[in-house]
């Protein structure tokens, strides 16, 4: 029978342990596991009911596992200690969620009761004798390991499994010693001596071998699933595991470690008991409250691996983040610890001065680099980026958005971090990238982030945040950056319901639009195509089109208000510099305005020119180049003869029409010399005497062309008329002491002249002033 052999076989390995050789102990080996395999019910219960032998096999097995012997009598060893607990070691348990696991056994459920009582007092043992044969023999071969592992996680599941906790009533009816009984008693000071043994075997998760990594996945998952509520102490520490080896370089090894924390992540959400949740707090916390410390004395290295810890923990919490945020201190740690993580650096910014160009082009390589203080890898960046969008994205967003909003006010050294934090926020807030579990009901939640991208805008364009002049200073530019992004992406979230909050956001983003920065005004354009987009709207230039009374409205109140005045000076100059020719009628109030400013010397002259240089370019884009503006009327350089009488026949008629036609087609080299002609009489007129002077003009009065009546310019258009405005303020700026603003006033001019003189030419439309202080080839064009 089969326990005749057993016993038989148990004997034999008594008599010749520490004396036989290798082939005789796998031998022996194999023989009993193949009995213990295939033994039946009533066998199992003679061993679970014999214990000094059950114990003195257990021994002999773990002695083998003592000795230096080879990999093969190991590997023997355990697995026979496996089929000792009703476990095959070939049974396919290295999958997740497959249908069988470490606790399963083999199908002997109906021994499993008797096989968990009888291994209560071995238990100790086992474990700390497997602990210490991986911790000293680690190169002894990935199978040995492998089997080593899926032994140590058997036995503490066999007896730790919380669907056989038992209770003291339960205890009570047994009549056995307690030594041999599974007693919450018993079980507590297992529990301590297992903390200590979870950490020893977490040292292979440096191993070399993949399978060995791949098979403490499985170890930490059936730990983590089965022993949630009896081994509550060791779960930061499997959790911890799992989620370094989820950044491991091999991906068997990673998408089975990510496959178990997202079980584990379902059982957290699912668990009654707190117990689990407050110890994932409490680990939570202390973390971030060292995260700062950490990421200022680490490595890159160990860096990577603090962050990587902190996001696991998050993702396993899920949801449960809310109840953690809920409390005031908890929170104020996690983002205290953000935003000291995130110190940034500001002496690596570039500052460039924005051209008189539209900036569609490049809004798309566009990107503001941003340089850490305690970091410097882009991989701890996108860590820490993750973080904060796991928050927006598991944790309560308003209580987010209004905390941070309120750091933002309090803190002027902090509110860099603060829109950069708000911006992965609201990143997290859209899901990308992440599959939502819980969703609030469809509306509700869109009025939310609508209210939280008003709250957002409303603190951010406050004038003490918003309306900033500096120039050289690399923080103020870089802050205004970072808010334009935070409302990009609460843009992006709330969708086509921007339309709401489209007059709140357009008169603030088309000032910084404005900005003669280039890093504020692509971000801005980047924030504006997201909006035009919300919107419906095919481009800025239709956005800026269909809004523009809106727009010169409050650019005309701003010009009221010295302070408010540059202000509306940006406002403008986005409005010039993105609209279509449209906005020019309207924008012609708001220029007068301008203009009488600068004929007082009121307000700030650099800026008002950049506008007007903004606007001599956009007046050049609104030209139509290919159909210019017809040249003005010149008079003939020699009198014109009087009419022809009737005496001189019809063909005096032919001849004044032929004359007429030959003065409405002057070249521009007759134009020339008539002005060389007109200047010479005019010397010799002056040199004559006033009678002779009078008489002459008198003469010459008396056969004067009708048509030099009117030798004033035609009925302009109002780029034209703009232009014109333009040049006549140039002339007194031409002097300025200033280089950088004789530049602006002859760019200016330069753009203004080639909206006025296609190649046919105006010259006369020029102010007197600008017609001599050209350059001889430009007054011969």
């Amino acid at each position: 029978t089969h326990t005749h052999t057993y016993t038989r076989m148990h004997a034999c390995m008594v008599v010749g342990y520490g004396t036989s050789s290798e082939e005789r102990v796998l031998c022996s080996l194999e023989l009993l596991r193949c009995i213990l395999v295939k033994a039946t019910g009533s066998v199992w219960k003679q061993v679970a009911a014999s214990l000094p032998p059950l114990g003195h096999c257990v021994s002999v097995l773990l002695g083998l596992l003592g000795e230096r012997r080879g990999k093969l009598v190991w590997a023997a060893a355990l697995e026979t200690l496996l089929a000792l607990s009703q476990l095959d070691s070939n049974f396919p348990s290295l999958w997740i969620t497959g249908s069988q696991s470490v606790v399963d056994g083999c199908g002997h459920m109906a021994q499993e009761s008797e096989c968990r009582k009888a291994f209560v007092s071995f238990l100790p043992g086992i474990a700390t004798g497997l602990s210490l044969f991986m911790n000293t023999e680690s190169l002894a071969g990935q199978r040995v390991l492998m089997l080593a592992l899926l032994c140590w996680a058997r036995y503490v599941c066999l007896v730790f499994d919380d669907r056989v906790l038992p209770t003291e009533e339960s205890c009570d009816k047994e009549g056995d010693d307690e030594a041999f009984r599974q007693t919450p008693k018993n079980l507590e000071q297992s529990k301590k001596n297992l903390s200590v043994l979870v950490a020893n075997v977490g040292s292979l998760v440096g191993h070399e071998g993949w399978k060995v990594r791949k098979t403490l996945v499985l170890w930490s998952f059936s730990i983590l699933k089965y022993c949630t509520k009896s081994l509550s102490t060791c779960l930061p520490n499997l959790l911890e595991l799992l989620v370094t080896m989820k950044a491991d370089s091999y991906p068997q090894v990673s998408e089975s470690s990510q496959e178990a924390l997202s079980v584990c992540s379902a059982l957290l959400a699912k668990e009654e008991s707190h117990q689990w949740l407050a110890l994932l707090e409490e680990r939570l916390h202390t973390l971030a409250s060292a995260l700062p410390r950490l990421l200022r004395q680490q490595d890159e290295a160990r860096k990577t691996a603090t962050l990587q810890l902190f996001v696991g923990f998050l993702e396993v919490m899920g949801p449960k983040i809310t109840s953690l945020l809920h409390s005031h201190a908890h929170l104020c740690r996690i983002i205290q610890a953000l935003l000291q993580t995130l110190e940034m650096d500001f002496s690596g910014l570039y500052l460039e001065t924005l051209k008189n160009t539209q900036l569609e082009e490049k809004v798309e390589s566009f990107d503001v680099t941003l340089h850490f203080r305690h970091f410097t890898s882009e991989k701890i960046r996108n860590l820490l980026f993750l973080t904060c969008q796991l928050l927006g994205f598991y944790g309560p967003c308003p209580l987010l958005v209004d905390h941070l909003l309120g750091v933002f006010g309090s803190s002027a050294h902090q509110r860099p971090e603060c829109a950069l934090l708000l911006t992965h926020v609201f990143v997290g807030m859209s899901g990308v990238g992440m599959v939502r579990e819980e969703k609030l009901q469809g509306q509700t939640e869109g009025d939310q982030l609508l209210f939280l991208l008003e709250e957002v805008a409303s603190v951010f364009t406050e004038p003490v945040h918003w309306d900033i002049r500096v120039k050289e200073d690399r923080r103020t530019v870089l802050l205004s950056c970072l808010m334009l992004g935070a409302i990009r992406e609460g843009v992006r979230v709330v969708g086509v319901a921007v339309r709401d909050v489209l007059q709140t956001l357009l008169c603030p983003l088309m000032a910084k639009l404005g900005s003669q920065n280039l890093h504020i005004s692509l971000s801005a354009l980047r924030t504006l195509r997201e909006v035009w987009l919300g919107c419906g709207l095919p481009s800025l230039s239709r956005m800026v089109s269909d809004n523009c009374d809106y727009l010169l409205s409050a650019v005309s109140l701003w010009l009221m208000d010295p302070s408010q005045m540059s202000v509306g000076l940006s406002v403008c100059r986005g409005v010039v510099q993105y609209g279509d020719a449209s906005v020019l009628p309207p924008l012609r109030d708001c220029l007068c305005e301008v203009l009488l400013c600068l004929d007082l010397q009121q307000g700030p002259v650099e800026e008002v020119w950049s506008l007007l240089d903004s606007l001599s370019v956009a007046l050049l884009r609104w030209t139509p180049q290919d159909s210019p503006l017809p040249p003005p009327s010149f008079p003939s350089p020699n009198p014109t003869p009087p009419s022809p009488s009737l005496q001189d026949g019809g063909g005096g008629e032919e001849e004044s029409t032929s004359a007429a036609g030959k003065r409405h087609h002057c070249s521009l080299e007759e134009v020339r010399s008539f002005f060389l002609d007109y200047h010479r009489k005019k010397q010799k007129m002056a040199d004559a005497t006033d009678d002779c002077f009078l008489e002459e003009e008198e003469e010459e009065g008396s056969h004067r062309d009708p048509r030099q009546e009117n030798t004033e310019t035609s009925p302009s258009s109002p780029c034209h008329q703009t232009a014109v405005d333009i040049m006549q303020r140039c002339t007194h700026f031409l002097s300025s002491p200033s280089p950088s603003l004789r530049i602006v006033v002859l760019d200016a001019l330069r753009c203004c002249l080639l909206a006025l003189a296609p190649p046919q030419g105006c010259q006369d439309s020029l102010p007197q002033g600008c017609q001599d202080s050209l350059p001889q080839g430009c007054q011969d064009s």
